[in-house]
């Protein structure tokens, strides 16, 4: 599931490996991934979600804290929920995004 061709699939499935598992190695890459259209000013429903869900993760999703932070600074307007999803996920990853 975490290979399907449907992004909601691969951003759901995921979030259900890492809530199961705890293994946040198989489940950051995948919502890495979804965050991409955050690059091109969007967030589709699974980009929205995976905001949520790295913000839940925590420290092992630090990877995404730059384009976190690049959605707070920009200009562009997002759906209002990304905003405190990126914060959230931010405060999560502590002083490691700060490196």
């Amino acid at each position: 599931m975490l290979e399907s061709p449907g992004p909601w699939t691969r951003v759901q499935a995921a979030h259900a490996w890492w809530s199961i598992t705890g293994d946040a190695e198989a489940a950051v890459p995948v919502l890495l991934a979804a965050l991409e259209p955050l690059r091109a000013g969007r967030a589709d429903e699974p980009c929205r979600a995976a905001v949520r869900y790295v913000a839940r993760i925590g420290a092992p999703a630090v990877a995404a804290a730059p384009l976190l932070e690049a959605v707070l600074s920009s200009e562009r307007c997002f759906p209002a929920d990304v905003y405190p999803a990126a914060r959230a996920a931010l405060a999560a990853f502590g002083d490691r995004h700060r490196r």
